[in-house]
C-alpha cells in the first residue's frame, strides 16, 4: 500500500467504444471533485477486444496512450491532464478525447470504459485514541500538472517528522546545479498506482510512492508500495505495478511557482521485475517504464553494491504527501548514517506517506538504500533496504521468498550451566531436554537444515553439528546417545561473540532463509564480545533465551541483539520455561506461530485438566506440545475435534513424539474430513509425581494461515522511554486478514533491582565451574539464593491499532501492522513481558494468533534526580582544583541504579568541569570520577552517558545534593543573567542614594 491521493469512481453505466457498438469517437466527461477540484483523471478499460490493425487511442494532453491487441483485455491509462489546453472544454476541467482506429467497414472490436481515477486533494482527520477529539489533519495535493498555479504545499501529520517544522526543502531552492543533490533528484520521480483500499473490500485509490531510476527505463522503490491488502503475493503486486505510472518532472520553482515550460510526462510501468517485502531487511520493487525511443535524457543514479560507513554523509530526496520534489535535510547539511545492517538507519531526515521508496544517497549521487519504514519508538530513525542487499537478491528471481529454512543452535556450555536448576537437574541437562524437543518438531524430509555450534571460553573450532539437511537419520545422529547433543559438557568462561561467529559461519550456500537460535545463562566475559561479531550476522534471524534471572544475565544486550536481527528474546526462570520457548521458537521459525499459549496444573486429585479450546480457521495443520517440569511424571495429550472426535498418538494420519519432560501431537488437517471449528486440547497426569500438582504449558502451532510476527528494532530501552509493541499479522502471501483486533498485556516489575542492591552490601565477584560472574550478579544470586528478590509483578493490557498514526512504523494504515505508543509503562528497570494476542476473520470463524517475548530495562540516567557532590579538592597552580566528583545516579522516577553497574556508565567533562578519570564503583549506588574544576568558568558538571542512550548533564545540584556552589544547578546564562540583573540593581541603588 502507498499514500492515498485520489478516488476511484465506478460509472452508473459503462461507456463503451469500437467497430462493434457503431462508436468510434468519445470525449469523456467525469464527475468534478470538490474543493481544490480534479487535478488529473486516469481512465479504466475493461472487455477490451481490439482486432489485429486495430488502436484504441486516449488523448493525454502531453501525449496519446495507444492500445492495441498487445495490451490485453482490461488496462488503465496513465495520468490524464484534463487541463491541457489541447483538451475539450467541460466542467470541472476538460473532456477526455477517446477514439479508434480501424481499418475502412471493420464492424469488430469494443472496449468499456467501466470507472477512472480522479486525483484530488485527499484530507484526513485523525483521531489519535477513542474518546480524545480530532486534532490532526492531513492533506495531500497531488497537483501533477501545476493547474492551479502556484503551489500549495500539502499539510502533513507531524508524527512522521523528527523536526518540527519539518526540515523539507523544493529541490530548486539549491541554486547551484553541479550540487549533488540537484544532480540526483533529476532522477528522482513519483509513482501514480490504482489500487484496492486500505481495508479489504474498501473501493479502489489513487495513491503515490516516490521511485529513483536505476537503469535507463527500471525504477526502483519500495515494495510495500505495490502490494495488494487481501491480495495473491506476486501476482497481487503485479496488477498493482501495471496499473502505475511514473512522472520525473513533479517540482516548482523555490517560491512553489510553476517553472518556465513546465509540461510534465508519464512513462506507464509495463513489467514487474523483481520485488521482496519481508523486512528482513528486503522491502523493494525493481519496475520496468516505458520510455520514448530517444530515452528520458535523464542519467540513471548508480546502485551501490557496498554498505556505507557508519557516520557516512547521506541525504533523501522524496515527494512526501504526494507534494513537489522535496530534499531532506535542507542544504547545505548531510544527515549521516547511524547503522548500516541489517538495515540502513538515519536520524536527521523528515518523511511523510508519499515518500514510501524514495532513495537514500550518498555524496556521490549513489543511491545506498530504498526508505521502508521507521522506528516505531522513535520517528527520527529511519530505515531504508540496502542496494547492495538488493542487488544480492536480485539472481534469486521473482517470487515470494522461500518459507524452509537454515537454523543454527548456538548453545552456551560455560561453567555456570552446571549450576543446578529448581528440579535437581543441571542446566546443561535442561537445556538437552529442550533442544530435542525443538529438533524433533522440524518436519523431517521438507527443505529445512540444522545446524549445532557450543561455546564457553571459545566456541568449537568447528560446528558440533554441521548444517545439514533434517532428516530422519540425521536427526536421530544429532539425538543419539552420545551424539553431539549429548556430548555438551559444561566448563569454562562464557564468549557468546565467538559462539555467534562461528554459527554464522556454519551456514552454506542456499536460498532458504538463515536462523541463529542463541541459548546463554551467563555474562560474556572472553574476547570476542557480541559488538566485535555482529556485523558477520547480516541477513540472519537471531533469536536468544536466557536461561536463569536477574542474577546471571545480561537481558538488555540480548534485547538489543535479537530486535537488531529481526528476532525476539524470551527469558526462561526454569527448565519449564525454557522448553516453552523452543515450542515457541519452532512455531515462530517455521510454522505460522501460535495459535493458543497457555500454563495450567495436574496433579493426583485432578489428573486430567480442563479442556482448553480454540479456533482452527483454515490452517494446513496444528501441531498440539505439552511440557512439563518434574522428570519422574508423564504427561499426555489429546485434542478433540469440532464434533467430538478424540485424536491422539494412535490416531491414523498423526505424528507423534515423546521425551524427557514433553511430547506432542502433529495433525494434518483436514482430519477426518474436519477443520474449521472449535477444537480442544486434553492434557492428562498419565502416571510419577502424583503427591504434588505439575505444572505444564501447552502449545497448539499451526501451519497455514496468518503469521504474527514483531518488525526488526534494535534500540536498547530505559526507564521513562516509550515503547511500542509493534507487530505484523501477514499471510505468507502478504495478504491482510480481515477484522482483526490486536492487543498486548504486558507483564511487568513493581519495584527496581536498583533499590534492592542499594541497600545491600555488594558481594565479591566469584567464579563459577571457571566462568567469571560479576560482583553485581553475585549479589543478586545471593539474594535470591536467601528471602528472593521480592520484585513484585503486575500487568496491563493495551489494544494495537492499524492506522499508521500510532507508529506502527510503516507510513500507511490499514497494512497488517499493529502498533500503541505506550508512555510511563517502564517506570521501574527489569525484565517486561509482551504477550500479544490477535483474533481475525469473519464472525462464524475467528481465528487466532498469539506472539510472546521480552524486553530488559535499565535505569535511564535522569540530571534531575542524580545527586552530585564535590569534594577532596586540591588547588592547582594554574586556579583550577583537582576534585572527587561523586553521582549517585536515578532515573526520573527515583530509582537509583544501584551498584555495580561502572561498565554501563560513561562519564565525561563539561563546562568547567574536565580531565576526567575512570569511573570508580563505591559499592553503595554512588560512583565517583576524579577531575579537574575551573571555578571561574562554569559550575560543576559531568556529562553522563549510557549504552545506545543520548549524555546527560548533570549538574552540582542534582537532584538535592550540592557542592556548595550558589548558583548550583543553574545554566551559565542564567549565572550571567542574574549577575548583570545583581548590578543594575546596585547602580540604581547608588543613584538614588546620591
Amino acid at each position: 500500500m502507498s499514500h492515498t491521493c485520489g478516488s476511484v469512481i465506478t460509472l452508473p453505466s459503462a461507456v463503451s467504444i469500437g467497430p462493434a457498438v457503431g462508436e468510434l469517437t468519445h470525449e469523456f466527461q467525469h464527475q468534478p471533485a470538490g474543493g481544490a477540484g480534479t487535478l488529473f483523471l486516469i481512465l479504466h478499460f475493461t472487455s477490451v477486444s481490439i482486432p489485429a490493425g486495430h488502436e484504441l487511442r486516449v488523448n493525454l494532453g502531453y501525449d496519446t496512450d495507444v492500445f492495441t491487441a498487445a495490451d490485453g483485455s482490461s488496462f488503465w491509462t496513465r495520468p490524464i491532464n484534463i487541463h491541457h489546453p489541447s483538451m475539450p472544454p467541460g466542467p470541472g476541467g476538460g473532456r477526455v478525447p477517446v477514439s479508434w482506429v480501424a481499418p475502412a467497414g471493420a464492424t469488430t472490436g469494443s472496449a468499456q470504459i467501466d470507472r477512472y481515477g480522479r486525483g484530488e486533494q485527499t484530507e484526513t482527520t485523525h483521531q489519535p485514541d477513542p474518546g480524545e477529539p480530532s486534532s490532526e489533519v492531513s492533506r495531500t495535493n497531488p497537483d501533477f500538472f501545476l493547474v492551479n498555479g502556484t503551489y500549495e504545499d500539502p499539510i502533513y501529520n507531524d508524527f512522521w517528522f523528527c523536526h518540527e517544522p519539518p526540515l523539507l526543502q523544493n529541490v530548486r531552492c539549491v541554486a547551484n546545479q553541479n550540487d549533488v543533490r540537484r544532480r540526483v533528484a533529476r532522477s528522482v520521480g513519483v509513482i501514480v498506482s490504482v489500487e484496492p483500499g486500505h481495508m479489504p473490500g474498501d473501493p479502489e485509490i489513487v495513491s503515490t510512492c516516490s521511485v529513483t531510476l536505476v537503469e535507463p527505463n527500471v525504477v526502483v522503490t519500495a515494495g510495500h508500495c505495490i502490494e495488494i491488502p487481501g491480495g495473491s503475493g506476486l501476482a497481487g503486486a503485479t496488477k498493482v505495478a501495471l496499473a502505475s505510472s511514473v512522472s520525473f518532472d513533479f517540482e516548482t520553482e523555490c517560491n512553489f511557482t510553476v517553472p518556465a515550460g513546465y509540461n510534465p510526462v508519464f512513462h506507464k510501468v509495463t513489467r514487474l521485475i523483481k520485488y521482496r517485502m519481508d523486512f528482513n531487511p528486503f522491502d523493494y520493487a525493481l519496475l520496468e517504464i516505458e520510455v520514448p525511443p530517444a530515452g528520458l535524457g535523464i542519467p540513471p543514479v548508480d546502485m551501490r553494491n557496498d554498505l556505507p560507513a557508519i557516520n557516512e554523509e547521506v541525504f533523501g530526496v522524496h515527494h512526501p504527501n504526494a507534494a513537489v520534489k522535496k530534499i531532506s535535510p535542507p542544504a547545505p547539511a548531510f544527515d549521516r548514517t547511524t547503522a548500516v545492517s541489517p538495515f540502513i538507519k538515519t536520524d536527521e531526515i523528515d518523511v511523510s506517506g508519499g515518500s514510501s521508496g524514495s532513495g537514500l544517497f550518498d555524496t556521490a549521487g549513489r543511491i545506498v538504500g530504498v526508505l521502508s519504514h521507521q522506528d516505531a519508538d522513535d520517528a527520527c530513525h529511519l530505515r531504508y533496504c540496502p542496494t547492495a542487499a538488493l542487488i544480492d537478491d536480485l539472481p534469486s528471481g521473482p517470487g515470494d521468498p522461500p518459507i524452509t529454512r537454515d537454523v543454527v543452535l548456538v548453545l552456551d556450555r560455560s561453567g555456570s550451566m552446571s549450576e543446578l536448576t529448581p528440579s535437581g537437574q543441571t542446566k546443561m541437562a535442561a537445556a538437552s531436554q529442550a533442544v530435542s524437543l525443538f529438533v524433533e518438531l522440524i518436519r523431517a524430509s521438507t527443505g529445512n537444515r540444522l545446524g549445532m555450534v557450543s561455546f564457553s571460553t571459545q566456541a568449537s573450532a568447528q560446528p558440533d553439528f554441521p548444517l545439514q539437511d533434517v532428516t530422519p537419520a540425521s536427526k536421530a545422529s544429532f539425538l543419539a546417545p552420545g551424539g553431539p547433543l549429548a556430548s555438551l559438557t559444561a566448563g569454562g568462561a562464557t564468549s557468546i561473540g565467538s559462539g555467534l561467529q562461528v554459527g554464522a559461519g556454519a551456514f552454506t550456500a542456499g536460498a532458504n532463509l538463515r536462523s541463529i537460535l542463541l541459548l546463554t545463562d551467563g555474562l560474556q566475559n572472553t574476547d570476542p564480545m557480541i559488538a566485535a561479531v555482529e556485523g558477520q550476522l547480516a541477513g540472519m534471524e537471531v533469536n536468544a533465551v536466557g536461561f536463569g534471572s536477574e542474577a546471571n544475565l545480561n537481558g538488555a544486550l540480548l534485547t538489543q541483539l535479537t530486535q537488531s536481527h529481526d528476532g525476539l528474546y524470551h527469558r526462561a526462570a526454569s527448565s519449564l520455561h525454557l522448553k516453552k520457548f523452543f515450542a515457541l521458537a519452532f512455531g515462530n521459525i517455521f510454522e505460522s506461530g501460535q495459535l493458543v499459549d497457555p500454563e495450567g496444573v495436574v496433579s493426583e486429585r485432578e489428573p486430567r485438566a480442563k479442556d482448553l479450546p480454540f479456533q482452527v480457521c483454515g490452517e494446513e495443520a496444528i501441531t498440539a506440545i505439552v511440557g512439563w517440569d518434574d522428570l519422574g511424571a508423564q504427561l499426555r495429550i489429546e485434542l478433540v475435534t469440532p464434533t467430538g472426535v478424540v485424536v491422539d498418538e494412535s490416531s491414523p494420519t498423526v505424528e507423534s513424539s515423546s521425551g524427557t519432560g514433553w511430547t506432542f501431537l502433529r495433525v494434518p488437517l483436514a482430519f477426518g474430513g474436519e477443520r474449521d471449528g472449535e477444537w480442544n486440547v486434553r492434557v492428562h497426569l498419565v502416571e510419577g509425581g502424583r503427591e504434588k500438582e505439575q505444572h505444564y504449558f501447552v502449545n497448539v502451532n499451526a501451519f497455514g494461515g496468518p503469521q504474527l510476527t514483531r518488525p526488526m528494532g534494535s534500540r536498547r530501552y530505559y526507564t521513562g522511554a516509550t515503547v511500542n509493541p509493534v507487530v505484523r499479522l501477514r499471510f505468507r502471501d502478504r495478504s491482510i486478514p480481515h477484522h482483526a483486533d490486536v492487543s498486548v498485556t504486558v507483564t511487568r516489575p513493581e519495584r527496581s533491582l536498583g533499590r534492592v542492591l542499594t541497600a545491600t552490601q555488594l558481594a565479591p565477584p566469584t567464579t563459577v565451574d571457571g566462568d567469571a560472574v560479576s560482583a553485581r550478579h553475585a549479589t543478586i544470586a545471593a539474594i535470591e539464593a536467601g528471602p528472593g528478590l521480592q520484585l513484585g509483578e503486575a500487568a496491563d493490557t493495551f489494544q494495537l491499532f492499524d492506522d499508521g498514526y500510532h507508529r506502527d512504523g510503516l507510513f500507511e494504515h490499514a497494512d497488517g501492522v499493529f502498533g500503541n505508543p505506550l508512555e510511563e509503562l517502564l517506570t521501574v528497570e527489569g525484565n517486561y513481558t509482551f504477550a500479544v494476542r490477535a483474533e481475525y476473520g469473519e464472525p462464524g470463524c475467528r481465528g487466532t494468533r498469539e506472539l510472546v517475548w521480552a524486553l530488559q530495562v535499565d535505569v535511564g540516567v535522569d540530571p534531575g534526580n542524580t545527586d552530585l557532590t564535590v569534594g577532596n579538592r586540591v588547588p592547582r597552580p594554574d586556579g583550577r582544583d583537582d576534585v572527587v566528583i561523586t553521582i549517585f545516579p536515578r532515573d526520573r522516577y527515583g530509582n537509583p541504579l544501584g551498584p555495580g553497574r561502572a561498565d554501563d556508565l560513561s562519564v565525561g567533562g563539561f563546562g568547567g568541569t574536565t580531565g576526567v578519570g575512570p569511573v570508580r564503583d563505591n559499592g553503595d549506588g554512588s560512583y565517583s570520577v576524579d577531575a579537574v574544576l575551573d571555578p571561574t568558568t562554569g559550575i560543576p558538571e559531568v556529562s553522563v552517558a549510557q549504552p545506545g542512550r543520548d549524555p546527560v548533564v548533570v549538574g552540582a545540584s542534582g537532584g538535592g545534593g550540592g557542592g556548595g556552589w550558589p548558583w548550583s544547578g543553574c545554566a551559565p546564562w542564567m549565572v550571567a543573567l542574574a549577575l548583570v540583573i545583581l548590578v543594575a540593581v546596585v547602580v540604581l541603588v547608588l543613584l538614588l542614594v546620591l
